[in-house]
């Protein structure tokens, strides 16, 4: 018993070869064509998050490469994270803000 599925008619019209798909056939592709897509839209929000990631990940290895004190007056909670010119401030900061879904 032949497990492949028959092959479709081919034809030239104008010149141009097409093909012939029963109904069935076309909205079993044109579903597959927007599964496809979807798919591919999920795999490219993953990526950016996933390059986000790294990208934080590499600054908080040169935030702590430095071994700097945190000097201002706040903690290193999340929420007294607010001093722009403090590098680990600034880190806190986006990480929360970059890491916030979307």
């Amino acid at each position: 018993m032949s497990t492949h599925a028959p092959k479709p008619t081919r034809m030239r019209l104008n010149g141009r070869e097409i093909v012939l798909l029963a109904q069935e056939e076309y909205e079993r592709l044109d579903a597959s064509r927007r599964q496809v897509g979807a798919q591919h839209t999920r795999l490219r929000k993953a990526r950016q998050q996933l390059d986000t990631l790294e990208e934080l990940v590499a600054q908080a290895r040169a935030l702590l490469a430095t071994r700097a004190p945190h000097t201002c007056s706040g903690s290193l909670r999340e929420s007294d994270a607010t001093r722009p010119e403090c590098p680990a401030c600034r880190f806190l900061t986006r990480s929360r803000d970059e890491g916030q879904p979307r």
